[in-house]
């Protein structure tokens, strides 16, 4: 038991490391990494403008999903 919980330890500090050395996530790759999983969940018309996704459901709903950096 003692060892998995080692295991467990050592893999989490790996992921830890490679998350800090991932490289700069700009918003507009955020924004193309999200559109392909909100076409999979809803059905609608989408399209990433500027800094945003619009979304027209069609009932007519629209919606537009900002992404924009937080600076500290």
């Amino acid at each position: 038991m003692e060892q998995k919980n080692e295991r467990n330890k050592n893999k989490k500090l790996a992921v830890s490391f490679a998350a800090i050395n991932e490289e700069t996530i700009l918003p507009s790759d955020l924004l193309q990494e999200i559109l392909p999983l909100l076409q999979e969940y809803f059905v609608g018309n989408f399209k990433i403008e500027g800094g945003a996704i619009s979304i027209k459901f069609l009932n007519g709903q629209k919606f537009r999903l900002t992404v924009g950096e937080l600076v500290k």
